[in-house]
């Protein structure tokens, strides 16, 4: 799934029915001022259109000059993060390192969108003493993040084997011991104190859910992100999770939650 964003150049309605009408799903907008922005995802690398809205960002495949236009801080050709900047109560983790050096590349997760900085404001020291499974892992920076915060055992998941290679290579980058594979293996689901982090569109989030039946009959904490606000009610509505009082955090147009399946 590609992120793409856009300018409105005519109206809002023209604009969103254009997008629509070539693919685009899970549209978001963000008013800055006098101008609208649109957000969304498409399957594949195409053409956008152009009668009402403006191409603000291409797919690419020069990842580090993409990342130095969208990530953070970008510096000696790597995204530079300080986990100290998003994770406020970091002195209460059991971290061994406060810093990461990620790889430009491909497999999203960079910190440059707001649904992976929500999913670092729903860490809590209790990870600690968590397996933690990164679903579509990306970059490796959630799991990443949580193996140097200090969780005992981190798995990544991603079914893109370009994803599983920059998530290992992003893991010897940092010196960090992460698993990654490309199914959830077996042994998960006969653990206790897991902790699943999930950040993707809830479209996708279905997909894994089918993929993995067995994950709606297990105890386990999960961090989940990739909601839009507009749409939080109707996620919670359709939610395969039993579980209830989820804490939520917002950062527009985007939100996140943390919840506990004890069953």
């Amino acid at each position: 799934m590609i992120c793409y964003y856009f300018a409105v150049t005519t109206t809002q309605e023209l604009a969103e029915h254009e997008l629509l009408q070539n693919g685009f799903i899970d549209l978001y907008t963000i008013q800055e001022g006098s101008k609208l922005f649109i957000g969304g995802f498409h399957v594949k690398t195409i053409t956008p259109p152009s009668q009402n809205v403006s191409f603000l960002s291409n797919p690419t495949n020069d990842w580090e000059n993409q990342a130095a236009l969208f990530s953070p801080s970008m510096k000696d050709g790597l995204i530079q993060i300080s986990l100290k900047d998003y994770i406020s109560n970091i002195q209460l983790f059991d971290s061994t390192t406060t810093n990461l050096s990620l790889i430009p590349g491909q497999a999203f997760g960079d910190l440059s969108h707001e649904t992976t900085k929500l999913m670092f404001k729903l860490f809590t020291p209790d990870i600690c003493n968590k397996t933690v499974v990164d679903i579509g892992c990306g970059s490796g920076i959630l799991s990443l993040a949580a193996k140097a915060l200090g969780a005992k055992n981190v798995i990544g998941i991603d079914i893109d084997p370009e994803a599983i290679n920059l998530s290992q290579k992003n893991a010897l980058q940092n010196d960090l011991k992460v698993q990654y594979f490309e199914k959830i293996p077996e042994d998960i689901y006969y653990q206790g104190d897991v902790a699943f982090l999930l950040n993707m569109l809830p479209h996708e989030q279905s997909e894994v859910f089918k993929a993995y039946p067995k994950l709606q009959n297990m105890s386990a904490d999960w961090i989940i992100s990739g909601i839009l606000e507009e749409k939080l009610d109707e996620y919670l509505s359709n939610c395969l999770l039993k579980t209830c009082n989820p804490e939520i955090h917002s950062l527009h147009p985007w939100c996140a939650l943390k919840l506990s399946q004890n069953l």
